[in-house]
């Protein structure tokens, strides 16, 4: 398999299609994207196209786990970018990206990091390409969410049971698990349309299912007698049934 190109997938229920075309033209323009993937969970149609576009329109909304796992099925390359369809990124930081692949054997999964995404209301140009450094990720915050490129040898289908939650959770700690290591992307901008700090999804039916699936898939019975978690703003300590928060510098 091809180790010089990305593939992309994205999937979309078409909120914003002027972003979404926005962001399908910059890839397309992009000589390290060797093919851009539109799972069309709207199933209405992509009204616009580029050399590099393929859709896959299931006759229904999927969701954005399962969409994920048919996107890396489908993709013809080594590296694989799952996108928001809702985000700006930078012209040329793909092919950035795959140098780091190829610099970096170790290197398992990128994502930017959650300062670098900035919120905004309308569509913008691009932010501008950057210098940036690589930070192993011992987390996942919401950057890995939005865009995750990654080795697709490393990726194992996210469970039925996730449907829209969780599944960046769950490709972090999988490749955690192998001889690779996560990374942050520090120090280069991309452009998110709307808010980062909306909670009220989490009242949702799904997010609830999808909250006591992941849990089931993360947790065994023994992390409910010990266990060490790191998240972005603290240390979380379970003991015995008791947990502890450690606020983090």
């Amino acid at each position: 398999m091809p180790n010089d190109k990305i593939t992309i997938a994205i999937p979309t229920l078409q909120k914003r299609i002027d972003v979404l075309e926005k962001l399908v033209k910059t890839l397309n323009e992009d000589e390290a994207v060797g093919e851009i993937i539109i799972i069309d969970n709207a199933s209405k149609g992509i009204p616009f196209s580029c050399e590099k576009l393929r859709v896959i329109d299931k006759g229904e909304n999927i969701f954005v786990n399962p969409a994920w796992n048919l996107g890396v099925e489908e993709a013809k390359f080594d590296i694989v970018g799952l996108l928001n369809d809702d985000i700006i990124i930078p012209f040329g930081i793909c092919s950035k990206i795959i140098q780091e692949f190829k610099k970096n054997k170790t290197i398992g999964a990128l994502a930017f990091h959650l300062d670098d995404i900035k919120p905004i209301d309308d569509i913008m140009n691009e932010p501008k390409l950057s210098d940036y450094i690589l930070e192993r990720a011992d987390f996942v915050a919401g950057g890995y969410g939005m865009a995750l490129f990654f080795k697709k040898e490393l990726y194992n289908p996210i469970p039925k049971s996730l449907k829209i939650w969780f599944g960046d959770n769950y490709i972090f700690n999988q490749i955690k698990k192998s001889n690779c290591d996560n990374y942050w992307i520090e120090g280069q901008t991309i452009y998110h349309l709307g808010s980062l700090s909306s909670g009220a999804f989490k009242k949702s039916s799904l997010y609830k299912a999808d909250k006591k699936a992941w849990n089931k898939i993360k947790y065994k019975w023994y992390h409910y007698i010990f266990s060490i978690e790191e998240y972005s703003d603290c240390k979380k300590l379970r003991l015995f049934g008791l947990n502890i928060r450690i606020k983090c510098k």
